[in-house]
C-alpha cells in the first residue's frame, strides 16, 4: 500500500471543546465542506437500531450551518482534505434522519480526479481513538454511487480508516467491489472479513465492524426507514493483540490518509457516494 506524499496542503484544524471541531475552507479560501441550501434542516439524531453505540468516542454529525460536528465523547479536531479540487457537500439525509455528506464522484483514467476526505484527530495526551486491547466497533451509514470502480489512484471505497495496512496498528471499514469489509491489525496479527453479499448502488446501508475477544465481525443492514430491514453478516476468528497508533495519526472518513496527515495521491481509495454518522466506539 502506497505511502507516497503529494503536494496537498495538510489538514487545518480548529481546536475546540469535545463537541466541536470543524474545517470548512482550504488555504486559498475555497470551501471543502459545502452546505447544500436544498438540504432539509438539521434534526435531532434518531435511533439507528443497529448503529453507533450510545457512548461512541467519535460520532460525526452535521450542524445547522452545514459543518461537520463531533457528537461523540472524545475531544477531537475535525479537518477536511482535498486533492485536485475535490469537495464534500452536505446533501440530503439518510433514511434514519442524519444529514449526509456527499463525497466526490468517481473519475476514471486518464484525467484529473477530484478527491476529498474528513479527518478526526485526538486532542490531548490521551488518545481515546486508540483501542489497545479493548473490544471496539466502527462504521457508518452509506450509499454508494452506481458509477464507481478502480483507477490508477483509486482501488476501493474507503469508509472509515485509521492507519495504513503496513502500520503496526490499523483498522478499516470499506467496500471492495461493493462488498463491505473490515480489517484490523494489531501487535499479533491481522484479521480481515467481508460480508457474504454485495450492496446495491443507490440504496442506504449501515456497516458496522466489531472486534471482540477472538473475533472480527462485519454487520450490514439495509436502511429503509422502517422496522424489519434486511441484514447480513460474516465473522472470522482470531486474535490481533494490541491495536496502537503513532501519535497524531488521524482517523480518516471517505479516503486514505498517510502518516503525514495528507491524502495519499497515488492510492486515495476515494469513497464515491454519501456518508452519514460515521463513528468509533467501545463494546
Amino acid at each position: 500500500m502506497s505511502t507516497a506524499r503529494g503536494r496537498t496542503a495538510p489538514a487545518r484544524v480548529l481546536p475546540g471543546a469535545a463537541l466541536l471541531g470543524v474545517l470548512t475552507a482550504s488555504a486559498c479560501g475555497a470551501p471543502l465542506v459545502v452546505p447544500d441550501p436544498a438540504s432539509r434542516p438539521a434534526t435531532e439524531r434518531v435511533d439507528h437500531r443497529a448503529s453507533a453505540p450510545a457512548d461512541a468516542v467519535v460520532l460525526l454529525g452535521v450542524d445547522g450551518a452545514g459543518r461537520p460536528r463531533q457528537l461523540g465523547s472524545a475531544e477531537v479536531r475535525v479537518g477536511a482534505l482535498s486533492l485536485d479540487g475535490g469537495r464534500i457537500v452536505v446533501r440530503g439525509t439518510s433514511p434514519v434522519g442524519d444529514r449526509a455528506l456527499r463525497l466526490p464522484a468517481f473519475a476514471p483514467d486518464p484525467g484529473p480526479y477530484p478527491r476529498a476526505a474528513l479527518t478526526v484527530a485526538p486532542v490531548g495526551a490521551r488518545d481515546l481513538l486508540e483501542p489497545g486491547t479493548r473490544p471496539f466497533t466502527w462504521g457508518t451509514d452509506f450509499r454508494v454511487d452506481r458509477s464507481t470502480g478502480t483507477s490508477a489512484v483509486d482501488n476501493g471505497d474507503n469508509l472509515v480508516q485509521r492507519g495504513l495496512s503496513n502500520d503496526a496498528g490499523f483498522f478499516k471499514a470499506e467496500l471492495d467491489q461493493r462488498r463491505p469489509g473490515c480489517t484490523v491489525t494489531g501487535s499479533e496479527d491481522t484479521l480481515i472479513v467481508h460480508a457474504s453479499e454485495r450492496v446495491v448502488p443507490g440504496r442506504w446501508y449501515h456497516l458496522r465492524c466489531e472486534l471482540s475477544a477472538g473475533e472480527l465481525a462485519v454487520h450490514v443492514t439495509e436502511l429503509t426507514g422502517e422496522d424489519g430491514a434486511r441484514s447480513f453478516a460474516s465473522h472470522v476468528s482470531g486474535f490481533v493483540g494490541d491495536v496502537r497508533f503513532e501519535h497524531g495519526v488521524p482517523l480518516a472518513i471517505g479516503g486514505k490518509v498517510g502518516l503525514d496527515g495528507r491524502l495519499l495521491p497515488h492510492a486515495t481509495d476515494q469513497f464515491n457516494g454519501r456518508i452519514a454518522a460515521p463513528y468509533v466506539g467501545y463494546l
